[in-house]
């Protein structure tokens, strides 16, 4: 697709550039997986709720799979389609094989955690917030494609200002990107960068791996360790009482020390000990995981053990609520079967008398019913007949 770029003039200095967007609020999301050898599968785009009208998928790449999720996200039940469906057939014969993953609840489940285990597949979930440097795809692949899907979409409005990107057109969109951004170099290029293959420790640059790592403590050479070396007075610290405590930062000075009260009984002006709060514990996964274990197996039946409880207990309740408001509505209907004749009489009664003052209002003049037009309150309350006396007399509706 041959796209020709646009320029705009701004003065000199601007650091953001308005320009027009392109572009629905349907949410679309590009998955594909990449081997060592520098080979793509064959990709997957997921519509949120529905697929697009027409024929959307004679535009696409060759191969490609389409889905359809409720956020438009990838879900459990798509990877799990995707895996055991399409990914373990397209595997060589040679055993074990290494998927790199990142640790996405959606890539877990009973089922393709099983498949793995018999098909020898092994599943490496990347350490949290480590895929800017640890993950291939993110390295090389996916910040060129988005580059050139801008560049693409750019042109597109270059030459069509009213050009907007939906679902029915992304599959055209996307494949014109995709061969530009996922080649065989720049995916070997991806898997070298953050030396996975070929495994290469010095290939992660050391400001990664020393993040996380505690720091060393420096003895403090201050002016409080000196005066205690010198034998005087120190004020002990204020939460835990200790003489020079360092843990709980230097000692706060009360402003009666040294005018109303001495210093050698400062300490009586020390506050009470200060309580430490109880922080919670994280049970965030901090490491990477070996998803084709045991343990991790029994953790996903127990999940989806408790997401069907959960889902009963929801499904009950509204069964419930339906339950409810139909045996309400049959006991009102009884009421208003078992309500005595007199009742109804005047229920029938108010109806009628309702009817024949609105037939008794358009019946009016026509002087009449334009005094009541320009007074809305008058016409709104509960008198609606006019006084008899506004019979007699003549009202123009044009003033001027």
């Amino acid at each position: 697709m041959k796209v020709n770029r646009g320029r705009v003039l701004v003065p000199k200095g601007v650091k953001g550039v308005p320009c027009k967007s392109s572009g629905t609020k349907d949410r679309v999301t590009f998955h594909i997986a990449v081997t060592a050898e520098g080979k793509t599968l064959a990709p997957m785009l997921i519509y949120k709720k529905s697929f697009p009208s027409g024929a959307y998928t004679q535009s696409g790449s060759d191969n490609t799979l389409y889905a359809v999720s409720e956020s438009g996200f990838m879900d459990k039940d798509l990877f799990e389609k995707w895996f055991c469906n399409h990914y373990v057939r397209t595997l060589p014969p040679d055993r074990p094989v290494l998927l790199l993953l990142d640790q996405c609840e959606a890539h877990l489940s009973v089922k393709t955690i099983q498949t793995a285990l018999d098909e020898n597949i092994i599943l490496l979930g990347l350490p949290p917030h480590t895929s800017h440097f640890l993950q291939p795809l993110d390295k090389t692949c996916f910040g060129s494609l988005k580059d050139t899907l801008g560049s693409i979409v750019q042109g597109l409005m270059f030459e069509n200002p009213d050009f907007q990107l939906s679902k029915r057109n992304i599959s055209k969109v996307v494949k014109a990107a995709y061969e530009k951004s996922f080649t065989m170099t720049t995916v070997k290029k991806g898997f070298k960068s953050t030396g996975l293959y070929p495994c290469d420790k010095n290939a992660v640059s050391k400001r990664w791996v020393n993040v996380g790592q505690s720091i060393i403590d420096v003895p403090s050479t201050s002016q409080e360790d000196s005066e205690v070396n010198n034998g005087t007075h120190v004020p002990s610290c204020q939460p835990c009482r200790a003489p020079g405590c360092k843990t709980c930062g230097p000692p706060r000075t009360n402003v009666l020390v040294g005018r109303m009260v001495p210093t050698e009984l400062s300490d009586l002006l020390v506050p009470p000990q200060v309580q430490e709060k109880k922080t919670r514990v994280s049970k965030a996964i901090k490491t990477a995981r070996v998803f084709t274990s045991a343990e991790v197996l029994q953790e996903q039946v127990e999940k989806k053990k408790k997401r069907e409880e959960r889902l009963a207990k929801k499904k009950k309740n509204e069964t419930g609520k339906a339950e409810l408001g139909e045996k309400r509505e049959k006991q009102e209907n009884q009421v208003e079967s078992e309500r005595p004749p007199a009742q109804k009489k005047g229920a029938q009664k108010k109806g009628k008398k309702r009817k024949r003052e609105e037939k008794e209002n358009e019946e009016l003049p026509a002087a009449s019913r334009t005094m009541l037009s320009a007074h809305p309150e008058a016409s709104s309350s509960r008198v609606r007949k006019p006084p008899v006396w506004l019979q007699n007399y003549v009202v123009k509706s044009n003033l001027y």
